[in-house]
C-alpha cells in the first residue's frame, strides 16, 4: 500500500510542473510578475486578474462575432491573401536591407540576399504548403 502522504506530494509536485510548463513566458506574464515583485503580492493577482479579464473579453468578442466576421470575408480571400503577402514581403524586404537595432551593422550582402530571396519565396507562395486546395 502506498502513503498517502507520498501520493500528495506527487499531486502536488505534478500540479507545479504542470503549470509552470503551462504559464506563458512573454512580456506580460514577465510584467505581472515585475509588478508582484515591486508592488507585493496583491498588486501581481491584481495586474493577473486584469489580463484574464482581458483575455476572456477577446475571447468572447471571438466566439461571438467569429462567424459573422467569417461570412462578411467569405469571396475576398484573394485579396486578403494579396495583401497579407504584400505587407509580409514588405517587413521582409525591409528588415532584409536596414540593419538591427541601432549600433549593429547591417548584415553581409550574401545574407541579404538569401533573406530576400527566402521572404520573397514565402510571401509568393513558393513554400510547402502553400497550395489552398484540398490534399
Amino acid at each position: 500500500m502506498t502513503d498517502a502522504s507520498s501520493v500528495t506530494t506527487a499531486a502536488v509536485l505534478g500540479a507545479v510542473a504542470g503549470l509552470s510548463v503551462a504559464v506563458p513566458v512573454g512580456p506580460v506574464a514577465v510584467l505581472i510578475v515585475r509588478e508582484a515583485l515591486v508592488r507585493g503580492r496583491s498588486a501581481g493577482l491584481a495586474a493577473a486578474g486584469g489580463v484574464a479579464s482581458v483575455d476572456l473579453a477577446y475571447a468572447m468578442v471571438a466566439v461571438l462575432l467569429g462567424t459573422q466576421v467569417s461570412r462578411l470575408l467569405t469571396g475576398h480571400e484573394q485579396w486578403l491573401r494579396v495583401g497579407g503577402r504584400w505587407c509580409s514581403a514588405s517587413s521582409g524586404w525591409r528588415g532584409s536591407c536596414a540593419g538591427g537595432a541601432r549600433g549593429t551593422p547591417r548584415p553581409s550582402r550574401c545574407r541579404r540576399t538569401g533573406r530576400l530571396v527566402r521572404w520573397t519565396a514565402v510571401c509568393c507562395g513558393c513554400g510547402r504548403g502553400s497550395s489552398s486546395s484540398p490534399r
